[in-house]
């Protein structure tokens, strides 16, 4: 072959491979072809997704569950009793195996056990009763002639003052324990929160004082000193434990002035406040008022002004309504206790 024909071939090749690199229609059907293929890929994609999507919301997925709505608090039933030595009345609510009991012939202080089954009141001994059947069982002696009475969180043993300190006395078995107190303190009024704290009301070294201790005795804590003149008396926790309320008046050792007012404390001795003014009180010796706060937050109190004996409960916004009121012939011996009661509705009183 010459270089003539050689020369020849190369150049047709060349020809051909350019005219087939620069054939624009060529290179468009190429370009559409690509694009359709790449929306047609897209496309599945999309479906794809769609398809999985619709799954998740509608199928069911034991993961996908809605957030437990938050627990409804068990709805409450409140008793209220009052006893003035001749026997207890229901003021509120029902409790026909207790109507009649407690005849002290003087208002003895009362406590319901925080599991709502039995009463302890103090009387010269104390005892504690039935809530289903009446049963009246004694205890054991008071060791001061004030005998308050409080309940163990757990429902299980009854706590009374002595000149000593405090007595734990067990409802099953009726063993006595002490609970020490620091010296120079008295007590004429207690009640324990859930956390096994005991708010006092007494006297601190000659002072009207209110006071704090724990169920074992430890952390003993003077919260405030009212000087020797107020009389105080039945300290009540709030529902949640971190105050408490009290009574306060003033009695012969300040001129008989008897001014009656509701007060409340918190546990760190801060945030002293008057809850509600009562107003004027015939208190004098054992003729005193007495107040009962119910875990509900309801708070009851017995006065006495002239000529009328009352027990009203305190409003949230410190308004005072009249529940009782009895016309007083001559000198009372008393005005009456007064003790709540509150219990899960389902609990059931015979």
């Amino acid at each position: 072959m010459s270089l003539e024909e050689l020369a020849r071939g190369a150049s047709a090749d060349l020809w051909a491979e350019t005219t087939r690199t620069l054939d624009v229609d060529a290179q468009f059907r190429d370009l559409r072809h690509d694009r359709t293929r790449d929306r047609v890929g897209w496309l599945v994609a999309a479906a794809a997704v769609a398809a999985l999507v619709l799954l998740v919301v509608t199928a069911p997925w034991p993961r996908r569950q809605a957030l437990p709505a938050a627990p409804t608090p068990a709805a409450k039933v409140e008793s209220l009793v009052f006893q003035n030595g001749t026997g207890l009345t229901v003021v509120a609510g029902s409790l026909p195996a207790l109507t009649g009991k407690v005849k002290t012939g003087a208002p003895a202080p009362m406590s319901f056990s925080p599991d709502g089954s039995k009463l302890a009141y103090g009387a010269g001994d104390v005892h504690v009763v039935d809530v289903n059947t009446g049963t009246d069982r004694k205890l054991g002696p008071c060791r001061q002639p004030s005998c308050p009475v409080a309940w163990s969180p757990d429902s299980t043993q009854v706590l009374t003052a002595s000149p000593n300190g405090l007595v734990r006395i067990a409802v099953e078995g009726g063993e006595a324990s002490t609970v020490p107190l620091p010296a120079g303190w008295s007590v004429t009024g207690l009640d324990v929160n859930a956390a096994g704290r005991i708010a006092l009301t007494g006297m601190a070294n000659a002072e009207a004082s209110v006071m704090t201790v724990d169920l074992g005795g430890g952390r003993p804590e003077v919260l405030f000193k009212f000087g020797p003149y107020p009389d105080l008396g039945d300290p009540r926790w709030s529902p949640d434990g971190q105050s408490f309320m009290y009574l306060q008046w003033r009695g012969l050792r300040d001129g008989h002035s008897n001014d009656l007012s509701v007060r409340s404390i918190r546990a760190d001795g801060l945030d002293l406040r008057v809850v509600a003014q009562i107003g004027h009180c015939e208190c004098f010796a054992a003729v005193r008022p007495w107040m009962d706060l119910s875990p509900g937050g309801r708070v009851a109190v017995s006065t006495l002004n002239q000529d009328r004996a009352s027990l009203v409960e305190i409003g949230a916004d410190g308004r005072v309504t009249t529940m009782l009121s009895n016309a007083v012939k001559g000198t009372p011996s008393g005005i009456g206790t007064v003790a709540w009661r509150s219990v899960p509705a389902t609990t059931p009183t015979r």
